[in-house]
């Protein structure tokens, strides 16, 4: 089975109040201040984590990332650079 993820790589990405269920981020700095965060299905790659502000919601960061590693746990994936993978 083939299809595509939300991709991301080598960026700078701001997680906070933005929709990023099923995303693939590839060695990318990951930035979080705090606000609504949505990870479902998120695969991570070689990713640097950044908090701004307080960090008070820094441990919601932590359980949504853990959460959707775990959820993504079960299946092996093979991704290519586009984005696309193919699970096995």
């Amino acid at each position: 089975m083939a299809g595509t993820y939300p991709y991301f790589a080598d960026e700078r990405v701001i997680l906070d109040n933005a929709d990023h269920s099923n995303a693939v981020f590839r060695r990318c700095e990951l930035i979080y201040a705090g606000g609504e965060l949505k990870l479902d299905g998120a695969l991570f790659f070689d990713c640097g984590i950044s908090f701004e502000g307080n960090g008070e919601r820094a441990r919601d960061l932590q359980e949504a990332i853990f959460a959707s590693l775990y959820e993504q746990g079960y299946r092996s994936l093979a991704l290519n650079p586009d984005g696309t993978y193919f699970t096995g």
